[in-house]
């Protein structure tokens, strides 16, 4: 786990219009500068950015982060990946810090199981170059629906734990409806590019995107012995430690979810 103090430091120490001209060329406008934007096609400026409130805003989409957010959603990276890759940049080493919440429960609930099977599937698409070559030919982009969770908890310099990323997407959910992290994806979302989304976890959320022209949800069943795998790599010692027990525990969830 990164520590919210190194995040928060990191963003002190990065100036957001150098690390977005990485990308974009920006102009001075004011005390602002401004570009068009390149999460959505358009012909005049309305993407700015306020070096001294170090985020930027696209009055044209609506997006909008700090210089982490910006990284995460124009080159595909996840939050943590963007992290390293700006501390590197600037020769920050990233700490890890082992999480002091206790855990008090005896099984993994199907949030966990869910987590686990994206977790495998989203490593397997990495170490699988056919797939990889056939997803950059198609032109595909990549979106979680998770990094935006992550991100908001950023932005409000909040600890990024399992408990804070459940107890904000609810929030979110609750203040503005079930399919608001798909409507931030959609947002995101260029013409004529072809997307993958992940971490899609509610039919609010399916709703949304079956709005979208094409849409193809697709459901994948990792076997039992792979979630298992996954399982014990994570290492809780509140996890079942046998296949035979993962299996009573997982059927017993699957059943109250159903």
């Amino acid at each position: 786990m990164i520590p919210k103090s190194f995040i928060q430091d990191l963003l002190n120490r990065l100036d957001i219009v150098d690390v977005i001209e990485r990308y974009v060329p920006l102009k001075k406008a004011g005390t602002n500068f401004v570009a068009c934007c390149p999460f959505h096609t358009e012909k005049s400026p309305s993407f700015t950015v306020s070096q001294s409130k170090q985020f930027y805003h696209c009055f044209g989409c609506g997006a909008h982060g700090t210089a982490i957010g910006f990284v995460m959603e124009h080159t595909g990276m996840g939050f943590v990946e963007a992290i390293e890759d700006l501390a590197k940049g600037i020769g920050l080493a990233v700490p890890q810090e082992a999480s002091n919440i206790p855990q008090i429960k005896v099984a993994p609930d199907l949030y966990d199981l869910m987590q686990s099977a994206t977790r495998y599937y989203r490593e397997q698409l990495k170490v699988t170059p056919r797939a990889i070559e056939y997803l950059k030919k198609r032109g595909f982009y990549y979106l979680s629906l998770s990094d935006f969770i992550r991100e908001e908890l950023a932005e409000q310099n909040e600890e990024i734990t399992r408990e804070s990323m459940i107890a904000k997407g609810n929030d979110l959910r609750a203040r503005f409806g079930q399919g608001i992290l798909a409507q931030r994806a959609v947002q995101k979302m260029e013409k004529d590019r072809n997307y993958i989304v992940d971490s899609i976890r509610n039919p609010g959320e399916v709703k949304e995107l079956k709005k979208l022209k094409n849409f193809v949800l697709v459901h994948v069943h990792a076997p039992p012995e792979i979630r298992f795998e996954r399982m014990k790599a994570r290492k809780r010692e509140s996890d079942p430690q046998t296949f035979e027990a993962f299996k009573i525990i997982e059927e017993a969830e699957m059943k109250k979810e159903g």
